[in-house]
């Protein structure tokens, strides 16, 4: 069984394969799900906010879009042992750890639903990280508040410039980016990685994640210099 290690303590959980493509998003449960989450972590007052497709969706739907599969957060690495102290309380009304990537993002599940949480580190100058993931850090530090499902959360405050970044000018126009069709052996593969994944040490693991990681760090570089302050 996997291990998060933490201050707090070591986290044992049970991963539940999760890939693009796996299901439609469940608007209502999705819905109740960030509303748990809000209530839950901002009484602990961790900071977080909407972002990637769950963004898109409140910007240009106002809901969550109809093709997408999750909840997508960003959350702050100076947090992230903070977030492991409360994360029983979520444990408590239903959630459960799905997957972890040891480079900051973790994946909390309720009634079939995820929520997936990017733990964004700082990399380079005026850059924050997760999994690859390079965002400008003003997106992600200067925020404000919009309303979306029945509450205000935190996003971009330049959150046009955000999603030009991240989706390119015509982030206003729907692409569903799958047909959820996956084949058998394609679930199995997932499945079987995921397990491998689980049990590698962290210097096998790093190795191995390190080349992908690089690649998508070089494909941000080609765009992320007229986003910085």
């Amino acid at each position: 069984m996997p291990v998060i290690k933490a201050i707090c303590g070591d986290i044992s959980y049970t991963t539940y394969p999760l890939y693009l493509g796996i299901k439609k998003i469940d608007k209502i449960i999705a819905r109740e799900n960030l509303l748990l989450f809000k209530d839950i972590v901002s009484k602990h007052h961790i900071p977080f906010g909407l972002i990637a497709g769950t963004l898109l969706g409140a910007i240009r739907e106002h809901d969550f879009i109809e093709h997408d599969e999750d909840v997508d957060l960003f959350l702050f690495e100076e947090d992230k042992q903070h977030f492991f102290s409360i994360l029983h309380l979520l444990m408590n009304v239903g959630f459960r750890i799905a997957r972890y990537d040891r480079r900051g993002l973790l994946s909390i599940m309720r009634g079939g639903e995820y929520i997936d949480l990017y733990f964004f580190a700082t990399f380079e100058r005026n850059i924050r990280i997760c999994s690859g993931w390079c965002v400008p850090e003003r997106f992600l530090k200067e925020t404000v508040l919009i309303s979306f499902q029945g509450s205000d959360f935190m996003i971009p405050k330049d959150f046009i410039s955000f999603l030009e970044y991240e989706y390119g000018e015509n982030w206003k126009t729907p692409i569903p980016y799958t047909d959820f069709k996956i084949s058998v052996w394609k679930m199995k593969f997932f499945v079987i990685k995921e397990k491998v994944k689980d049990v590698l040490p962290d210097w096998i693991y790093f190795y191995l994640v390190h080349k992908n990681e690089a690649r998508m760090i070089k494909s941000y570089r080609q765009r992320i210099e007229q986003y910085l302050d």
